[in-house]
């Protein structure tokens, strides 16, 4: 298999998993949300329902539209289900988030298959297990395969090789590669760079290198084909965070509201996955390509985030007057351990005070027995 890297993405996750439990949601325009829209299934993105749309407003584009409560719990359990699944076919499976993930091929039982026959297998695999749909994108790179599952959605599959990658993303604007934001973007327009192609030709770099630093370097890689990093199964999580992306919020009942949803959301995932933190941050961007980050640090790992220190944050960290040009809410626990590894360091650091205790003990009893046996001032001075 020459092009050995695959991205498997669920196909509207959170709706898909609902219509399991209750299959009259199946072929009726419905979304997962609070407030905003997390996730729309198809029909609902047909009728131009997206995601961090108002329900109030994604009401008036369909009246009978079906809003389900998100059930976190529920998606990491079929998440987990998945993941626990495709370790079983491959070794090199790296989580990407809730519902996607990285495959390596090489070295395993799949090795000489061809692309499409494994892609196949695991979507039929993952349908009749699971009874949900899933788009793979394959290529020779991460970053190729990502960018090839989100030509395919839904419920596709396609191989980026090295011979026709380019004409599937050099005519693709910049805002479409894969880690890219509007602040970036911005940057990106500010040098003429709009297609994809305008950064693969771009030989005289300096400016905007010195402006977007490493981050430009990985997009000039990424975009030319140049494989940097691995799947990599080992890969802990360093941390974990919610965001929202919002619209024509200007109401401070509803960014608490809206905050609340985001460290339910979170505390529920920290709780699943059995991980404390050292700290926490509330970060807010603005329409003006602007962003504002506070964070919490805590003298102990911490096991949930305290919603009344992050709604002060809010408060601290921006004006009233500019609620109304907020666009992204994140919330994010920082610095992760696993409940089981911090319980063998607490066991690990009582050991050590034990015996630091009792060399404290030791010196002290040597000290006196030195009152008494101690030597001349000539023979210290030696």
């Amino acid at each position: 298999m020459i092009n050995n890297i695959f991205h498997i993405d669920m196909d509207s996750f959170f709706p898909s998993v609902e219509a399991l439990y209750n299959p009259k949601l199946k072929d009726i325009p419905m979304v997962v949300g609070h407030r905003v829209v997390s996730s729309a299934n198809y029909l609902a993105r047909n009728l131009g329902i997206k995601s961090a749309m108002k329900l109030i407003d994604a009401k008036k584009i369909y009246p009978p539209l079906v809003v389900v409560e998100p059930n976190m719990s529920r998606y990491i359990k079929i998440s987990n289900k998945i993941n626990d699944f495709l370790k079983s076919q491959v070794k090199k499976v790296e989580s990407g988030s809730i519902d996607e993930w990285y495959i390596d091929t090489n070295n395993s039982r799949f090795e000489n298959w061809n692309e499409f026959e494994f892609a196949s297998y695991l979507k039929q695999e993952i349908k009749n297990k699971f009874e949900l749909n899933c788009s793979i994108g394959n290529s020779f790179t991460t970053f190729l395969a990502k960018m090839a599952t989100n030509i395919c959605k839904p419920n596709g599959f396609i191989t980026l090789s090295k011979d026709n990658f380019k004409s599937y993303i050099y005519d693709l604007p910049v805002s479409k590669i894969i880690g890219i934001g509007p602040s970036s973007s911005k940057i990106l327009e500010d040098f003429d760079i709009k297609k994809i192609s305008d950064i693969a030709k771009l030989e005289k770099d300096f400016l905007i290198r010195k402006r977007m630093g490493i981050s430009w370097s990985k997009i000039k890689m990424n975009v030319l084909g140049i494989k940097y990093d691995n799947v990599n199964p080992d890969y802990k999580r360093k941390n974990i965070g919610r965001s929202v992306s919002i619209r024509g919020f200007t109401e401070y009942i509803e960014f608490r509201e809206l905050i609340s949803d985001l460290c339910k959301d979170l505390n529920t995932k920290l709780s699943w996955e059995d991980f404390v933190f050292k700290s926490v941050n509330l970060k807010l961007k603005l329409i003006d390509n602007q962003s504002f980050t506070k964070t919490i640090n805590f003298q102990d790992y911490a096991k949930k985030i305290p919603l009344n220190k992050i709604f002060n944050l809010f408060e601290k960290l921006i004006n009233p007057e500019l609620y109304e040009k907020i666009i992204n809410i994140s919330v994010t626990a920082n610095d992760l351990l696993g409940n089981k590894n911090l319980e063998q360091l607490n066991l690990f650091e009582s050991v050590t005070v034990k015996l630091s205790q009792e060399n404290d003990l030791e010196r002290i009893k040597n000290n006196i027995c030195l009152l008494y046996t101690s030597p001349s001032p000539r023979d210290r001075s030696l």
